[in-house]
């Protein structure tokens, strides 16, 4: 099979807009007036950005009586999962993955050769609280609980929403930016994107919380982080004692007791 070119699936996900599309059509077949209705643009602006998704091949469009009903691509999908994937044995990766997918290019970067993809960290821990109480801790109370800085007085944001940044902001102003989010779903799941701060190796970061209700007060938190790239063995350890640390000591302090991570003088 010849190398399928990324250029044009990537340049065509640059816009927000037309990554929640996607999301919408992940989701399920939808028409144009149906997909128009979750934006305050006119109808026209959603068919134009519609046209740019299908002459990337990512969608197909299909006309019945008066309405046109917009599908994903799902042979691109496949095509996508043989040509990169194929060692992936990842059996929860879904097609909509695909903006995580091309993600892995941010900046320019070339797309990593198969098999240089380390092996993925992954972590489950159980706390204490409903799954809405963990995710709201995991998006708009990060601040609380992640302790990996740059800076001691600074303050850790991750904005809930398709194309949201997880970044870091500077007391003096400035910052820094982590990664983006590519997808999520309230109380069940998020997805991000993006550099996670390696700056010296060459390699992108795809990092999944999955979120599973135990009980009405407990929750099991699922972390999976692939590397897209090379990356060394230090890096990976380094990753992995670090989310362990994050996950089971910090955010489970956090949501037991409330208590805030503070800096270190």
């Amino acid at each position: 099979m010849n190398q399928l070119d990324l250029a044009p699936l990537w340049k065509a996900l640059a816009e927000p807009k037309r990554r929640r599309i996607i999301q919408l059509l992940q989701e399920q077949a939808r028409t144009t007036s149906e997909i128009s209705s979750h934006f305050d643009v006119s109808r026209f602006a959603i068919m134009r950005h519609l046209k740019v998704l299908e002459q990337a091949g990512l969608i197909r469009t299909k006309r019945e009586g008066r309405q046109r009903w917009n599908y994903l691509n799902e042979d691109l999908f496949q095509e996508i999962q043989q040509t990169y994937l194929a060692n992936d044995t990842d059996s929860e990766y879904r097609p909509g993955d695909i903006q995580s997918f091309l993600a892995r290019k941010e900046g320019g970067r070339p797309t990593a050769s198969p098999g240089s993809e380390s092996r993925p960290i992954r972590l489950e821990v159980e706390l204490s609280a409903s799954t809405d109480r963990v995710f709201q801790a995991l998006t708009g109370e990060i601040d609380g609980w992640w302790s990996y800085r740059i800076a001691a007085d600074s303050r850790m944001h991750l904005e809930p929403h398709v194309g949201g940044r997880f970044y870091e902001s500077f007391e003096r102003g400035g910052g820094t930016l982590y990664a983006f989010v590519t997808y999520i779903k309230p109380g069940e799941e998020i997805r991000l994107s993006g550099s996670m701060g390696l700056v010296e190796e060459e390699a992108n970061n795809s990092i999944y919380f999955k979120l599973q209700s135990v009980s009405p007060n407990k929750t099991l938190l699922k972390l999976t982080h692939r590397f897209v790239g090379r990356v060394s063995v230090t890096t990976v350890d380094i990753f992995k004692r670090s989310w362990l640390e994050l996950l089971t000591h910090y955010l489970k302090t956090f949501i037991n007791t409330g208590i805030r991570y503070q800096a270190p003088l």
